[in-house]
């Protein structure tokens, strides 16, 4: 089986679901895995100290490990977020931005997130990594 170079004790993708309510925050953090900040749902301001973006459920904000951001919720938002692995990440997923999320991808989030990690021993989570990792590196990038 082919491990990926990204591959942290098996798991390189894991989701999580939450619902926050109006007017919550996360405030500023850093962790070593790299975000995809999407909301199914509502609308969420992702703040980097180099910019600022609104995330309604047509864009996902990638945030690369070690990166400080703060979350602010508008409405109540459906967050359905990625991490990915630090170790060897993609080269062509380089700092912050907006992307579109198109049909395939929005689709690939919520079913990551439903798994919860993906498992590289795991055949068909292998190819899954694979094409999220394709799919963030060609998506078009949003305006701000």
């Amino acid at each position: 089986m082919r491990q990926n170079s990204r591959d942290i004790d098996g798991f390189p993708v894991r989701g999580l679901a939450v619902t926050y309510r109006d007017g919550h925050w996360l405030d500023e953090h850093t962790h070593p895995w790299a975000q995809l900040v999407y909301a199914a749902s509502g609308v969420m301001q992702v703040s980097t100290p180099a910019a600022a973006w609104l995330c309604p459920p047509t864009r996902a904000i990638w945030v690369p490990g070690g990166t400080p951001h703060r979350i602010d919720m508008k409405g109540t938002v459906a967050m359905r977020t990625l991490y990915l692995a630090p170790a060897g990440e993609d080269l062509r997923l380089a700092g912050c931005r907006a992307i579109e999320v198109r049909p395939l991808l929005r689709e690939l989030i919520l079913h990551i997130v439903r798994l919860g990690m993906l498992d590289t021993e795991r055949p068909e989570h292998a190819r899954m990594e694979g094409l999220l990792v394709d799919l963030l590196a060609e998506a078009e990038t949003a305006p701000l």
